[in-house]
């Protein structure tokens, strides 16, 4: 990020790294439907074992929206912190 992005018609273009051969688009391909295949299920368990008859229940109760607006004002929190660390070691360097 050390020097300005070029203005212009450029959103058309696309990037495209030269070294880039079939075997290693396959390969990252491969990677990512690994890394879908490994993360994906355990996840569809548990949205499929919450939606159950007391979720109605569940959702109207306020100390859920509570945690969440909580734990949201946490998150934001913690993000803007990071970026604004993150700025002053970009900063920071020559």
């Amino acid at each position: 990020m050390s020097q300005a992005l070029p203005v212009g018609h450029t959103h058309a273009q696309r990037w495209r790294d030269p070294q880039d051969s079939l075997g290693r688009r396959l390969s990252d391909t491969l990677f990512i439907a690994a890394a879908l295949l490994l993360l994906l299920p355990p996840l569809l368990a548990v949205i499929i074992d919450g939606a159950n008859q007391t979720l109605v229940t569940v959702l109207q109760q306020p100390i859920l929206w509570q945690a969440l607006f909580t734990s949201l004002r946490i998150a934001l929190g913690a993000g803007i912190l990071c970026v604004v660390l993150t700025m002053m070691l970009l900063w920071e360097q020559p």
